[in-house]
């Protein structure tokens, strides 16, 4: 009769770890596999976004060949709310770029309205423009098309571009004026709120309390966890256009060099207005007949068509608001 191996605690001590090891690994791959998934749906989602409606007043500036605006107009069903803007002027945009006179016939056709010689730089000198506010500003890839081969000055140049750009636009972005109402929620809150205050008040306790007011003496806007107290918003839920919400500054760039050195989330927080909101991936698909054209115009031979210069560089939105709007 063969003799049972005795089992002694320091085998078993050992299995138990090995199982230990394996579950472990276990529950690590099903985690990572879980993160993957979640990081997958939220890019889906995030992808979805719709930057663009009716109800929007929106600002195109450095359109090329203007497809992009005609696009815009054609997918919204109006261009009535859309202002585009070159910074050449009419005859030399017509001499760079062979096929914009039908492009812009046929967003003006659509209600569009077309400005030339109009200076990112500038705009709040600009007469037409200083004067009226936008939901929406778009600067779809932002080049300074200097010429520089020096890697470095190219760099500096389209840097003073964008923070230029910036100092700008931030001034033509509207504000979230809508009023607000007050819920029978936020009247019950506001009650507890002052009642408590009483009692702090007449007690010796250290503790201050500050109660942070809005615009509308006595009301509360959100909780120190910043969850809504009860306002329900008076926003119009028609498709006119509604210049009461924060605006946004939309830059377009490809990835890649040199434009990942251009640091466009330093340079919006250099100009001290503007804060980064979210960015979204841009899908060329989205704008059907749009076609990237470089500063330069298209130039057989050294220009691509069908987009494949900014398809192959996965280019992606960057969506800027005014600090103030984070902060409210």
């Amino acid at each position: 009769m063969a003799k049972t191996k005795k089992t002694t605690l320091k085998d078993r001590l050992k299995q138990h770890l090995i199982k230990y090891d394996k579950i472990k690994k276990i529950e690590k791959t099903a985690n990572k596999i879980q993160e993957a998934a979640k990081a997958k749906k939220h890019i889906q989602n995030h992808n979805k976004i719709q930057l663009y409606s009716t109800q929007d007043k929106i600002l195109l500036i450095g359109e090329g060949n203007f497809s992009f605006a005609k696009s815009l107009a054609e997918k919204l069903g109006t261009g009535k709310n859309i202002l585009a803007t070159c910074l050449d002027s009419e005859k030399d945009l017509f001499t760079k770029y062979e096929d914009c006179q039908d492009i812009i016939s046929r967003f003006k056709e659509l209600g569009g309205t077309v400005m030339f010689s109009i200076d990112c730089a500038k705009l709040l000198k600009t007469k037409a423009i200083k004067n009226q506010k936008f939901t929406k500003i778009v600067f779809n890839f932002p080049h300074a098309g200097a010429g520089i081969a020096d890697k470095d000055r190219n760099v500096r140049i389209n840097q003073e571009l964008l923070l230029s750009f910036f100092n700008e636009a931030s001034g033509l972005l509207t504000n979230d004026n809508t009023p607000k109402k007050i819920t029978k929620k936020k009247k019950n809150l506001q009650k507890n709120i002052k009642k408590r205050s009483k009692q702090y008040e007449e007690s010796d306790s250290e503790v201050e309390t500050e109660v942070k007011s809005s615009e509308n003496p006595g009301l509360l806007d959100f909780d120190e966890n910043g969850d809504d107290l009860g306002y329900e918003d008076s926003k119009p839920q028609t498709n006119q256009i509604n210049t009461n919400v924060d605006g946004e500054i939309h830059v377009t760039l490809k990835s890649g060099e040199p434009y990942d050195s251009w640091n466009i989330r330093s340079i919006a927080k250099k100009s001290g207005k503007i804060a980064i909101k979210t960015t979204v991936k841009f899908d060329v698909a989205e704008y059907p007949g749009y076609e990237h054209r470089r500063t330069l115009g298209f130039k057989t031979g050294l220009s691509v068509g069908e987009n494949s210069e900014v398809v192959n560089k996965s280019p992606k939105t960057f969506v800027f608001v005014r600090k103030e709007s984070l902060r409210s």
